[in-house]
């Protein structure tokens, strides 16, 4: 921890975790401090949050005037990359899946599913869209409340598929920006952090700005791009915000079909 090795601190702390899940009630009092801790820095990142307009519009304007052009070319590029390949996952992947697994029409699911979109894209939290998508899950989709009541507060805190894309560019838009080479060895831990800290991951605003310092520290790359990931992160946000509450509908839907406990006159409704 002193010296920053993130990789060797999130394995310790799976191994902490199982340690805690098989002592159960043994270390009871440990569990409710980490919980308790949890909860005190997630109020102290929304305080944060809460004056982060500030900081990001000076942050905006430095970057405008100090940032090289071939540094603002990549940011431009990682803007419109994130944002395409989020498109591309919800309208494409995602119906796909609905349709492949689950035997229903994608876009019908997709139309069901407004109400979380809409809150997930104006919010840009994942915690406060989990109440519609429950109330959307039951009421649009068909889904019961045994299977929503597990699978969506699980993937609220879990599936943060929205950042795990993020990950993936950031790690090659930091390699190229810094002339990290990209090897095979450097893709496998790409994919091994775009797992691990997006289970990590918060479900509040601006979250992914302070895992992204925990990334490029694992990565042994310089912090000095965390400015211009936060200057930019209003822009991509809302994009993983909606995936990461999309993908759990997804994945909701389809366990409630191949269950064969989908209401699928609740889901032909117009």
């Amino acid at each position: 921890m002193y010296s920053t090795e993130m990789l060797q601190i999130i394995v310790f702390a799976l191994f902490v975790g199982v340690a805690l899940l098989s002592l159960g009630e043994k270390v009871s009092g440990l569990v409710s401090l980490i919980g308790q801790g949890t909860d005190t820095m997630l109020k102290i990142t929304e305080f944060v949050m809460e004056f982060s307009p500030f900081g990001i519009a000076a942050l905006m304007a430095s970057l405008v005037t100090k940032v090289s052009g071939a540094t603002m070319k990549e940011v431009i590029l990682l803007i419109i990359t994130d944002n395409v390949c989020a498109i591309l996952l919800l309208f494409i992947i995602y119906p796909l899946m609905i349709k492949v697994f689950a035997k229903l029409d994608g876009y019908k699911f997709l139309k069901r599913i407004s109400g979380p979109i809409i809150v997930a894209l104006t919010t840009s939290s994942s915690a406060a869209t989990l109440p519609v998508s429950i109330r959307t899950a039951e009421e649009k989709l068909g889904v019961p409340e045994k299977i929503y009541g597990f699978t969506l507060p699980l993937g609220n805190t879990c599936g943060m598929n929205g950042f795990a894309l993020f990950i993936g560019l950031c790690c090659i838009f930091a390699s190229n920006l810094y002339g990290f080479p990209i090897t095979f060895g450097g893709i496998a831990q790409f994919v091994f952090l775009g797992i691990i800290l997006s289970i990590g991951a918060a479900g509040v605003k601006g979250a992914g700005v302070v895992m992204s310092t925990v990334l490029l520290e694992s990565l042994g790359m310089p912090l000095t791009l965390i400015p211009i990931l936060a200057a930019i992160w209003p822009t991509i946000d809302p994009a993983h915000t909606t995936l990461n509450n999309v993908s759990d509908l997804t994945g909701t839907t389809i366990i409630a079909r191949q269950l064969n406990q989908l209401d699928e006159e609740v889901f032909a409704k117009d």
